[in-house]
């Protein structure tokens, strides 16, 4: 995409001719001038600059996450993180408090494409009651659960007609339960009443 302006070149780092750089795993954001902007002169609405609070995982005191890939946040300030656990596909679903300090492992999943299982989860969001819509890339699914981690719904199968999904890459929840899918592989947005 054109961002219109020119990236500057920055040695050791592939880039696009124009725009700028934005690194997932740090969650940094560097503009064409190297600042990194995520950082430094961001400002919450009322004007106090974003300050990090805590970490979680590799490098800090806390619990270790070997893949962390899905991130939800409740009312309460507490959030949920799906975690790949290990090589065979296994992922634990975590649940932390809003100080960041990890109240339990709430379940862990083996992987495949049966309900109870994650193939490949990509994103999750937290809903109005409480529960959590993961996307399930793969299986082409999203499933919705319960507090306690329990599978109590799947919605999609593959494919292209209506309720079918290809790949979704982002689930989203708004404050009346209505969920917002981003079908990937169809190049589409698909919505499902609460």
């Amino acid at each position: 995409p054109d961002f219109g302006f020119p990236l500057k070149d920055l040695p050791g780092i592939d880039v696009p001719s124009r725009g700028s750089l934005a690194s997932i795993g740090d969650v940094r954001k560097i503009d064409v001038s190297g600042l990194d902007v995520l950082g430094a002169g961001m400002r919450a609405e009322d004007g106090r600059p974003y300050r990090a609070l805590f970490a979680i995982g590799q490098g800090t005191s806390g619990p270790e996450l070997r893949m962390p890939f899905g991130v939800a946040a409740r009312a309460d300030g507490s959030f949920f993180v799906f975690d790949l656990a290990d090589a065979t596909g296994k992922t634990v679903l975590h649940l932390f408090g809003a100080d960041g300090q990890r109240t339990r492992e709430v379940r862990t999943y083996s992987s495949g494409p049966a309900p109870d299982q994650f193939d490949t989860p990509v994103s999750m969001a937290a809903g109005p009651a409480g529960e959590l819509w993961v996307a399930d890339m793969t299986t082409s699914s999203i499933k919705r659960l319960g507090a306690d981690g329990e599978v109590l719904a799947v919605l999609g199968t593959r494919g292209t007609g209506p309720g079918q999904l290809v790949d979704p890459r982002d689930v989203a929840v708004d404050r009346a339960g209505a969920l917002y899918v981003a079908d990937t592989g169809n190049n589409r947005v698909v919505t499902w009443d609460p």
